[in-house]
């Protein structure tokens, strides 16, 4: 569409500088021949040579703007793609900024001056500094081309760093900034450019995440009864406090290993073997073993294991809690004997 235009445009314009130049060139010669009349001065050569002339500068003036076209073509398109660059990049919701190479900054898009509620002279050759800190309330001095991350060949890693922008009334929230180098300038300088997004809504969800974890690590660890969760792979994801006695271990020993780098050998592959019929049934688990607690004592434990999903109904791990049934075991053998005593004796 801006192409057709461009060229109707084009021949517009080589008309009209065509016109004018013939009419000029031809008054001109009216002019001139007219003065040699009245001079009386034979004008027959004299003619003959402004009609070359004449004919000399209309092919020149049509040669210079045939040459010309495709140039001012090219420098439309140029226009065109630049401002297409630039609505995409002010129609994101992150903020850009793009920096020199002592960090201040030579462009923003719209997204950066209305979280900062500042025009673009107001933000332009200031440091992004001046308004971004490190998660610690630090100024983010290291902002700049030399912390785009490690480069090899042509190959740049961008980084990502979290912060916090503060605006000019004071008021602040949570970033992500993500920091890549560009191109280098005409000068041969390097740019950077921040992409900064406003994260406080991530954070509010991880807040929240963190509160329900908490209350529900809360809640299990207030069970006596030791209790633990593993993931699909039957890697350990937590456990409450009566696990970690179990176990001889603390939470932090025990998340991230399976269960062979945890139990001893010979429970260990009866552990595994459970875990793995649990999870291929996808039945609900009961059975008892005897285990050794972590203080040497022997103990009779009935496992209750179970599957637990995803958002999607996928199988995503299994939970287990274990039943002390060492009391009732000797119960039941006290009340065997005092029953075969008694038959006995009958």
């Amino acid at each position: 569409m801006f192409d057709t235009d461009q060229t109707v445009l084009n021949r517009e314009q080589v008309g009209t500088y065509f016109f004018v130049v013939v009419l000029s060139a031809f008054l001109g010669e009216l002019l001139i021949m007219v003065a040699l009349e009245a001079i009386h001065i034979e004008s027959t050569v004299v003619a003959v040579l402004l009609d070359a002339a004449l004919i000399s500068l209309v092919v020149l003036t049509v040669t210079w703007h045939s040459m010309l076209r495709p140039f001012h073509g090219t420098l439309r398109t140029l226009e065109l793609t630049r401002e297409r660059y630039r609505s995409v990049v002010d129609a994101a919701g992150d903020m850009v900024f793009v920096l020199d190479e002592a960090g201040r900054i030579t462009d923003t898009n719209r997204a950066a001056q209305t979280a900062l509620d500042s025009k673009p002279h107001d933000l332009m050759g200031r440091r992004l500094s001046e308004f971004l800190q490190n998660d610690q309330g630090a100024p983010c001095n290291g902002v700049t081309s030399s912390c785009c991350g490690r480069t090899d060949g042509r190959t740049v890693r961008p980084s990502v760093v979290e912060g916090i922008i503060e605006r000019r009334d004071g008021t602040a929230f949570p970033v992500s900034v993500r920091i890549g180098r560009a191109d280098a300038g005409e000068d041969g300088s390097t740019r950077t450019v921040a992409l900064i997004r406003d994260v406080t809504e991530r954070k509010a969800h991880e807040r929240e995440l963190e509160d329900r974890t908490a209350l529900l690590q809360t809640l299990i660890d207030a069970i006596p009864a030791p209790i633990f969760f593993k993931d699909r792979d039957f890697v350990y994801l937590g456990c409450n406090r009566a696990f970690e006695a179990f176990i001889g271990l603390e939470r932090s020993q025990v998340v991230g290993k399976g269960v062979r780098d945890v139990a001893p050998p010979e429970m260990a592959e009866v552990y595994h073997t459970a875990d793995q019929a649990l999870f291929d049934s996808g039945e609900d688990q009961i059975y008892e073993t005897a285990v050794r607690y972590a203080d040497g004592t022997p103990h009779d434990v009935e496992f209750r294991k179970a599957i637990f999903r995803d958002a999607n109904g996928a199988k995503a791990g299994i939970i287990g809690v274990m039943l002390d049934v060492t009391g009732r075991k000797r119960e039941d053998k006290a009340d065997g004997e005092e029953g075969e005593q008694r038959q006995a004796v009958g």
